[in-house]
């Protein structure tokens, strides 16, 4: 496995909320951040899906 970071950002008053997901399940959240990194360390295959940043 193979590691992998993904990362967003956001900018706004008041500052976001910034949730990342993969599919519907919520897997890092963060209030009031300007930027919010999801690092993934082994991926393995079930590891596989759609992952999405909100703010």
């Amino acid at each position: 496995g193979s590691q992998v970071e993904l990362g967003c950002s956001a900018e706004g008053r008041p500052p976001p909320l910034l949730t990342w997901f993969r599919g519907p399940q919520v897997l890092r959240e963060e209030p009031a951040a300007a930027a919010l990194r999801l690092h993934l360390a082994q991926v393995r295959p079930q590891d596989s899906g759609t992952y999405t940043c909100v703010a």
